[in-house]
């Protein structure tokens, strides 16, 4: 099921979707908007645990030293926020 929505977009911002869709990155503009959306969406599910995890650390320091690094693999993009 999906549901049909109306956004407003820079023209810069469409230009850029057309060309990818017109280099056969993407078959049309919704399936662009909509993995935007997807990853949007697991990144910040990804950053949302990646905070609980710093919470369990605590002062006593990082309870899953596989981890040490992920943190920074785990930044936001500057054009998402």
């Amino acid at each position: 099921m999906s549901t049909q929505v109306t956004v407003r977009l820079a023209d810069e911002s469409v230009e850029h979707v057309d060309h990818l869709v017109a280099m056969g990155a993407f078959s049309s503009r919704a399936q662009y908007i909509d993995q935007l959306v997807r990853r949007d969406a697991m990144l910040r599910r990804s950053l949302a645990d990646l905070a609980r995890l710093h919470e369990f650390a605590g002062e006593d320091g990082d309870p899953y030293p596989e981890f040490a690094g992920l943190d920074a693999m785990a930044t936001m993009p500057s054009d998402m926020e």
